[in-house]
């Protein structure tokens, strides 16, 4: 997670002893946002979360890292579309923080808010108890894909990476308590990972940002640091891989939808070649994903190497 929010980093790399004080400022800040979207209707919170985040991120020490990595994906566009997409991104990075604070209301509404397009492939492997490795990505509603554990009944982790910031981790916690299955810090390492596979418990991950030393595979045309692991796990414990993601509706609606499996194309290969074959097709499905709604991918990190971004 960053390691700041609203202040500039630059600002603490220049003075390090203000770093507890501004994690305590943003700190107060944050919660009192959260309050107050907490306490208003989500279309309303939405359109102030949404707004605030549109109109103040592009000035934030992130803009840069959408805008180049929006750049590379689609060259042919100018740079006011990229400006419009990267404003896009921001707005709906504010709609996350609200669909994840409201996440109880929509759950409690879903009969009226969430819908189910489940391939009927995956869908047996649903039904049958066994874990299975979910991929997702930062797209869309993304926060939402842990609908799918409550709505089929089966057991389900969460991998999380705790917040830099010592004062926000309690508050994104008690958000998160709220996900219908367990959390999992992804401190824990692939073997904390493998073990909630083999006590039977489904795994989310998502998989769409770089991973330094994760294999370099072609992302949008270029080779881009991987992550494998998500395979890796699912081929070592015998589980499926699934991509699901949650599509943005009208009047705040959702759209859950479960993609086949990913299968290697030579079932005989090494572990390391299916694995490397099963990630490069997961990095084509997060390609038309993120084709699909660009402004929708929260990607605000570098994602290429950085000589990709001089070319």
């Amino acid at each position: 997670m960053a390691q700041h929010y609203l202040i500039p980093p630059s600002l603490t790399k220049r003075f390090p002893a203000l770093t507890k004080l501004v994690w305590r400022i943003e700190a107060l800040l944050l919660r009192a946002i959260f309050q107050l979207l907490r306490s208003l209707p989500m279309p309303l919170a939405s359109k102030i979360s949404g707004g605030l985040f549109k109109l103040l991120g592009v000035y934030s020490s992130k803009a840069k890292n959408a805008r180049r990595n929006l750049q590379l994906i689609f060259p042919d566009k100018s740079t006011q579309q990229i400006k419009q997409l990267s404003q896009q991104v921001f707005y709906s990075l504010g709609l996350a923080l609200t669909e994840l604070i409201h996440m109880p209301t929509v759950w409690q509404q879903r009969a009226q808010r969430l819908e189910f397009d489940v391939d009927a492939n995956s869908e047996v492997f649903l039904n049958a108890g066994k874990a299975i490795v979910f991929i997702v990505s930062h797209n869309g509603a993304w926060q939402y894909t842990p609908f799918l554990a409550a709505q089929y009944n089966f057991p389900a982790s969460i991998i999380y990476s705790p917040e830099s910031n010592p004062y926000m981790r309690e508050v994104f916690l008690k958000l998160r308590a709220a996900f219908p299955t367990q959390l999992v810090s992804s401190e824990g390492g692939i073997r904390v990972l493998s073990r909630e596979l083999k006590k039977g418990n489904s795994m989310g991950l998502a998989a769409d940002t770089r991973l330094d030393g994760g294999e370099m595979l072609p992302f949008f045309t270029i080779d881009a640091a991987t992550n494998t692991i998500p395979a890796r796990l699912a081929l070592r414990n015998n589980c499926p891989i699934i991509p699901v993601r949650v599509k943005r509706l009208e009047n705040f609606r959702y759209r859950v939808i479960v993609e086949a499996p990913i299968t290697a194309s030579d079932p005989e290969a090494a572990i390391g070649d299916q694995a490397i074959d099963i990630t490069t097709q997961m990095n084509r499905i997060y390609e038309r994903w993120i084709t699909e709604a660009p402004g929708e991918w929260i990607s605000l990190k570098r994602r290429w190497p950085k000589e990709a971004y001089r070319k």
